[in-house]
């Protein structure tokens, strides 16, 4: 428990060095909840006017963040550093530990570096590589992925714009709070396609991010301590 306990402090320290506010490490406030859907007696004008105060809240504390981390000396930034790198594989352990109640076999973990999409179709696997790439605060890009096959499922043609037009202010949009990585023509093409949405408008940006993550994010997951500790 001494050991969680100082686990949490010092974590605790990592969001208030980058300016963040400390309820995500709860996750997403309980008083945005609404704004995602989860209290079906909202109607579909209060809930969108949630999101907007949700995109907005997300964007003031995205462009916070930025200027807290430039006062920052360099000292405090390597501080971040060196605390995070210790905090790795032990949140790791946590997060499969809270999501599986076990932790992997080794010979799933070894399947892991067969291929990228064999990571994705593990659930332990997928854990690992989105804990993964929090530590590298670049967990957007398997967000977004995760959040266009959720989508890509919307049997509601109806809900197909409500839906659309959330993923593309949260991770595209110019100002989107957590923002992927993207060419200026796919993002010129998805605002297109997201006018008049379909099941398919977030497939071009979505096959970007998700070779992104294949040919850059994946090949440091195999060689980092997270996956180093999963397997003999």
């Amino acid at each position: 428990m001494a050991e969680l306990q100082n686990m949490k402090l010092l974590l605790l320290s990592i969001y208030w060095l980058r300016g963040e506010d400390t309820s995500e490490l709860c996750g997403i406030n309980s008083r945005v909840l609404p704004c995602l859907g989860q209290n079906p007696k909202l109607s579909q004008k209060t809930e969108a006017h949630s999101w907007e105060l949700y995109i907005q809240r997300k964007k003031r504390k995205k462009r916070k963040m930025c200027q807290g981390l430039e006062s920052l000396p360099v000292s405090c930034l390597e501080r971040v550093k060196e605390l995070k790198a210790r905090l790795g594989s032990f949140l790791l352990k946590q997060e499969l530990n809270l999501s599986s109640k076990r932790e992997p076999r080794t010979e799933d973990a070894l399947k892991w570096r067969t291929s990228f999409q064999n990571l994705l179709a593990h659930k332990d696997g997928l854990c690992a590589f989105r804990t993964f790439l929090q530590s590298e605060h670049s967990e957007e890009n398997i967000a977004f992925y995760l959040a266009c096959e959720d989508y890509k499922k919307t049997k509601m043609s109806s809900k197909l714009c409500s839906k659309a037009k959330k993923i593309y202010e949260e991770f595209i949009d110019a100002d989107a709070p957590r923002e992927v990585n993207l060419d200026h023509e796919t993002k010129s093409i998805t605002k297109k396609n997201v006018q008049e949405p379909t099941c398919s408008c977030f497939d071009l940006a979505q096959s970007k991010i998700y070779t992104l993550m294949e040919k850059d994010c994946y090949p440091r997951f195999l060689k980092s301590a997270f996956y180093s500790e999963l397997k003999p």
